[in-house]
C-alpha cells in the first residue's frame, strides 16, 4: 500500500478522495434525507387531498341547499 501511494500521481489522489467524499455525502442522503422527503410528500398528498374534499364539501351544501328549496317549493 505505501508503494502505491509513493507512486501514485497527486491528481489521482485528489481524484480518490473527491470521489470517497461523493460516495460518503450520496449514502448520507440516501439513508438519512430521503425517507424524510418521501413522508413529506406523503403528507402533502393528504393535506392536498383533504383541501379537496373541503371544496368539494362546499359544493355539496350548495347542492344541499337548492334540493331543499326546490323540495319546499314543490311542497306547497
Amino acid at each position: 500500500m505505501s508503494e502505491f501511494l509513493e507512486h501514485i500521481e497527486p491528481k489521482r489522489i485528489v481524484l480518490m478522495l473527491a470521489a470517497i467524499v461523493l460516495l460518503i455525502f450520496a449514502a448520507e442522503v440516501m439513508y438519512l434525507l430521503w425517507p424524510q422527503f418521501k413522508d413529506f410528500r406523503e403528507i402533502n398528498e393528504s393535506h392536498n387531498l383533504l383541501k379537496r374534499a373541503v371544496s368539494s364539501s362546499d359544493g355539496l351544501e350548495q347542492q344541499l341547499t337548492k334540493t331543499e328549496a326546490a323540495v319546499q317549493s314543490l311542497s306547497h
